[in-house]
């Protein structure tokens, strides 16, 4: 008797009858390089607080207000976005070939992110902002916590970004260089 009813219950657990529907009523729009979207190969997506949403593709990112594309990249650099998400109030981090930048949704433009140590670029694989100004940056072999300094103009527009390291983690990888997976939790 519980093999013959597992089957349904299985059925039922796995494609619940409510949810057949709902998937169908939302409104679903295909964005495409013909729609104006910057390259067909999306990395990733984010949708800011402002309710835009933006795709870091292999060819810049794009920013979609529900029915307009407007694509943003630096002249003559190729730029392969893998990641996005909000550090301050104007700025969105963005993990651009493998290094930190930051662009400005007020001015429209890339601001350059530094390190305070060195004045030199941030490498990073992952992002994470915290509270504060606080930024966690994941390397190929580090977890880094850096305060973030934003640097202004003399028209009072954010010019740079400067990074202070507050703390480091190193030794992540395990013995036999396998990557690794990180859980951050940030408790108010």
């Amino acid at each position: 008797m519980i093999y013959k009813s597992t089957p349904i219950y299985t059925f039922l657990f796995v494609f619940p009858p409510a949810s057949y529907g709902a998937f169908f009523d939302k409104d679903i729009h295909l964005l495409t390089i013909q729609n104006g979207l910057a390259d067909n190969t999306v990395n990733c997506i984010y949708k800011d607080w402002d309710g835009f949403m933006w795709f870091g593709s292999e060819n810049g990112i794009s920013r979609y207000d529900g029915k307009n594309i407007r694509n943003f990249g630096k002249e003559k650099i190729y730029l392969s976005i893998s990641e996005i998400t909000e550090i301050s109030d104007y700025c969105m981090g963005i993990v651009a070939n493998y290094f930190l930048s930051c662009f400005n949704r007020k001015t429209e433009t890339f601001i350059p992110i530094v390190n305070a140590a060195d004045s030199s670029a941030v490498r990073a694989l992952h992002l994470l902002s915290a509270e504060n100004d606080f930024l966690w940056v994941l390397t190929d072999k580090k977890l880094i916590l850096y305060k973030q300094t934003e640097i202004y103009d003399k028209r009072g527009r954010v010019a740079s970004i400067v990074l202070r390291m507050e703390k480091e983690y190193t030794y992540l990888l395990e013995e036999d260089g396998e990557r690794f997976s990180v859980f951050l939790l940030f408790f108010g």
